[in-house]
C-alpha cells in the first residue's frame, strides 16, 4: 500500500509531490464557481448609490471599448501560458518530482520492576523500491548493483519487483547491515527509485523466557493500516505493531511517530537536494510489574519439570495485596526475536506445526479442571452462607453413592483406608474429597455456581495482555443446551472438588488463591508496576471464614497434609494441591497453589503440568523451587 504522505505531514505548494505515483487536487467547477462568485451573507450597504441616473452615450462606449481591450490582452495572456508555453511548465514540474523518504520511530523501551530491559531497540536499515521512479531501461543495471550489495540473487529481486502491484513500493531487503546502507546512499543517484529507510529492530534480551508475556511486533498489514487510518494516526508500510503481550497491550504507548525526509529528484530519479527533514519521535517507555530475575527462576524450574513429563506446563506469580504480575510462563515457549527480525515461513509453519501450541499463553489462554485446588471455592461458599459451621464434622467413608455411581475418596481409591470426622481445616488438609461431597449435597449447584462467579471464575481477569478466555463454570441451561441433559446432582458433587465441566485459568486459580492470601478481596491482576490494586469484589467471605482455608492450606503443607514436598520448608506457606482427571487412561493435569509468607503473603505462585499426574509430586516441586529462589534472593 503506497503510503498517503499528505495525511501524515500535510501539504506542500510550488512542488509535485510524488511517492511512487503524483498526487494533486485541481480545483473543481464548484471550487471555481465559489471563486467568482463569492459574496458575504447578510451583507447590506447602508450607502445610497451615487451613479447618475443618466450616462451619456460616449462615455458608456468608451467603458465598453475599454472592457474589451483588457479582455483581449487577458485571452491572450492566458492562451501564452496554457498552450503555447504549457509543454515547457509541464516538463518542468516533471522534471522535479519530490520523494519521501520515511525514518520509522523507535519503540519505547520495556522495563521490569527493577529496571532491567525485556525489549529495546537496536539500529536497523531497509530497502525499498519504488517502480514509478525506475526507468524501465535501467532495471536491469539497478537490480545487479542491488544483488551485488545486498547479496542477494537477481532472480529474486526481480521476483519481487514483478509480484509488486501498480505503484505499490516493493520491500528489497529488511535488516541490512549500516555498511550497505551507507554503500547504498552513497550510491543512490545511480539508482533510481530505490530507497533506504530507517527502520529499528526491536530485540527481546529474554527471548523464549518471556515471550509470552512481553509477545511481539510484526510489520503492519493491510487491514491493520486501513483500520488506523479510521481512528486518526495511520500506520504506514514498514511500520511494526505489537501482535501480543504486553507489546500489544501497550501499543498506544510504545508507538512512536515517524519522521520524513523531503528530497527533490528529476525525472529519473536522481537526487537534486534535501527540501525538508523532520525527527523520528520515539514512544514512551513501559515499566512492568514482573521481575526479570524471578521470571528466569521460574522458566528454569518449570523447564526442568516440563522437560521431565514431556508436558506442555504454566506457572504465576503475583502479589496478593495488589495484583501484580510478578512472572508468567507458558511452555513450550519460542523466540520472539524471530517474529521481529522477520520470521521465515519455514520457521513459522515449523512453530505452528508443533502439536504442543508453543504460540498459546497457557496462563491466560488455556483453561483445565481446577481439581482440588477449587475446594477453597465450596470452602467458602459453605461457610459463608452457614451450610457448615467451623465445627462442623463430616465422617470420611470412603465412598458415596448417587443411584449406582460411586464417589471416592482420593485416598480410599488409592490405599482402601478411610479418614474418620473431619472439620473444614482438616478437609483442607487432607483434601478429603468426601467431605467436600457432602457439603456439596448441602450447597446445591445455584449457590456453588454463585460463589464461582464471585471468585471471578466464569469470566476474565481482565489481565491487559491478549488472548485470555473465560474458563467456565457450568450451570443447568449451558449443560442442555451443549450437551442436550439435565443437570443431575452428580454434576454438582464433581464440581465441589473441581472436576466434571469446570474449567478454569492457571491466572484465574492465582487469583482465587490471592483472594484466599489477602483476607478476601478480588483484585484484577496488573502487568504495569503498581501501589494502587484494583478491587474488583471486597469481601467474598468474612474474616474468620477465610483465616479457617488459610488453616487448612497451611497444614497441607505441614507433616500428615498433602503438599509432601514442602514439610521442613524454611518459610511457613499455605499451598493446595490439584490433581484434575480428565478421562481414563489419561494422566491427570498436576495442578499445585500457594501463598507465602504465611502470616503475611506476599507472593502467590501457581503451577499446571498438563497430563503429568498428581499434583503433589509434579506441580509442588516446581513452586517449591520457585519459592526457595525467590525468598533467597528477593
Amino acid at each position: 500500500m503506497k503510503r498517503k504522505f499528505k495525511d501524515v505531514v500535510g501539504y506542500v505548494f510550488g512542488e509535485m509531490i510524488e511517492s511512487g505515483e503524483s498526487r494533486s487536487r485541481r480545483a473543481g467547477a464548484e471550487d471555481l464557481e465559489k471563486a467568482v462568485s463569492w459574496q458575504p451573507d447578510n451583507l447590506v450597504s447602508p450607502i445610497k448609490s451615487t451613479i447618475p441616473s443618466k450616462i451619456s452615450r460616449w462615455r458608456i462606449l468608451i467603458y465598453y471599448l475599454a472592457i474589451v481591450s483588457v479582455s483581449i490582452l487577458l485571452i491572450g495572456r492566458a492562451f501564452e501560458l496554457q498552450v503555447i508555453e504549457g509543454g515547457n511548465f509541464l516538463s518542468a514540474a516533471e522534471e522535479n518530482r519530490i520523494r519521501v523518504r520515511t525514518n520509522h520511530a523507535a519503540r519505547g523501551v520495556i522495563y521490569d520492576r527493577n529496571g532491567i530491559i525485556l525489549a529495546s531497540n537496536v539500529p536497523g536499515f531497509r530497502v525499498l523500491l519504488e517502480p514509478d521512479f525506475l526507468p524501465s531501461e535501467k532495471t536491469d543495471e539497478v537490480v545487479k548493483r542491488l544483488s551485488e550489495i545486498l547479496g542477494k540473487s537477481t532472480a529474486e529481486i526481480k521476483r519481487k519487483i514483478e509480484q509488486n502491484k501498480q505503484g505499490e513500493e516493493v520491500i528489497i531487503s529488511t535488516d541490512i547491515s549500516h555498511e550497505k546502507a551507507l554503500i547504498l546512499q552513497t550510491e543512490e543517484n545511480s539508482l533510481p527509485g530505490v530507497n533506504v529507510e530507517i527502520s529499528p529492530i526491536r530485540v527481546y534480551p529474554f527471548g523464549a523466557v518471556a515471550s509470552h508475556l512481553i509477545g511481539f511486533v510484526s510489520e503492519v498489514n493491510k487491514e491493520e493500516i486501513e483500520g488506523s487510518i479510521k481512528e486518526g494516526i495511520p500506520y504506514q508500510i514498514g511500520d511494526f505493531i505489537g501482535k501480543e503481550g504486553v507489546e500489544a497491550a501497550a501499543e498506544n504507548i510504545l508507538r512512536g511517530f515517524n519522521g520524513y525526509d523531503l528530497i527533490k529528484v528529476d525525472a529519473a530519479g536522481k537526487k537534486i537536494g534535501a527540501l525538508l527533514t523532520t525527527k523520528a519521535r520515539s514512544g514512551k517507555n513501559v515499566t512492568l510489574s514482573v521481575d526479570a530475575k524471578l521470571q528466569k527462576a521460574m522458566y528454569d524450574a518449570l523447564n526442568r519439570a516440563v522437560k521431565k513429563s514431556g508436558s506442555p506446563g504454566a506457572a504465576v506469580a503475583m502479589n496478593p495485596k495488589t495484583g501484580e504480575i510478578l512472572g508468567l510462563l507458558s511452555l513450550p515457549s519460542y523466540n520472539n526475536n524471530l517474529f521481529a527480525s522477520g520470521i521465515s515461513q519455514t520457521q513459522y509453519t515449523s512453530i505452528l506445526k508443533n502439536a504442543d501450541r508453543p504460540l498459546v499463553n497457557r496462563v491466560i489462554g488455556a483453561a483445565y479442571p481446577p481439581g482440588s485446588t477449587f475446594k477453597m471455592v465450596t470452602a467458602a461458599a459453605a461457610l459463608q452462607t452457614g451450610k457448615i459451621s467451623p465445627g462442623t464434622k463430616i465422617e470420611d467413608v470412603g465412598v458415596i453413592k448417587l443411584g449406582d455411581i460411586e464417589f471416592k475418596n482420593w485416598y480410599f481409591n488409592q490405599y482402601g483406608r478411610k479418614e474418620g470426622f473431619l472439620d473444614i481445616v482438616g478437609a483442607i488438609k487432607r483434601s478429603n474429597d468426601t467431605f467436600f461431597f457432602r457439603v456439596a449435597q448441602r450447597l446445591g449447584e445455584d449457590i456453588l455456581i454463585s460463589f464461582s462467579k464471585d471468585f471471578g471464575l466464569g469470566k476474565k481477569s481482565g489481565i491487559e495482555i491478549p488472548g485470555e478466555v473465560a474458563g467456565l463454570v457450568p450451570d443447568g441451561v449451558w449443560k442442555q443446551k451443549t450437551i442436550g441433559e439435565v443437570w443431575y446432582p452428580g454434576d454438582t458433587l464433581n464440581m465441589s472438588i473441581g472436576q466434571g465441566y469446570l474449567l478454569t485459568t492457571p491466572i484465574q486459580m492465582a487469583s482465587v488463591t490471592a483472594t484466599i492470601a489477602n483476607g478476601g478481596k478480588v483484585i484484577r491482576p496488573t502487568i504495569f508496576k503498581t501501589e494502587t490494586p484494583k478491587v474488583v469484589n471486597s469481601n467474598v467471605a468474612q474474616d474468620d471464614y477465610i483465616n479457617l482455608i488459610k488453616e487448612g492450606m497451611k497444614q497441607a503443607a505441614e507433616p500428615g497434609g498433602t503438599a509432601f514436598p514442602f514439610f521442613g520448608f524454611k518459610i511457613p506457606i499455605g499451598g493446595k494441591t490439584g490433581t484434575a482427571e480428565i478421562g481414563e487412561h489419561v494422566e491427570p493435569h498436576a495442578w499445585f497453589t500457594a501463598f507465602a509468607p504465611y502470616d503475611n503473603p506476599e507472593i502467590v505462585v501457581t503451577v499446571v503440568l498438563e497430563n503429568a499426574g498428581e499434583g503433589s509430586r509434579e506441580a509442588a516441586p516446581v513452586v517449591k523451587e520457585i519459592l526457595s529462589w525467590y525468598f533467597t534472593n528477593r
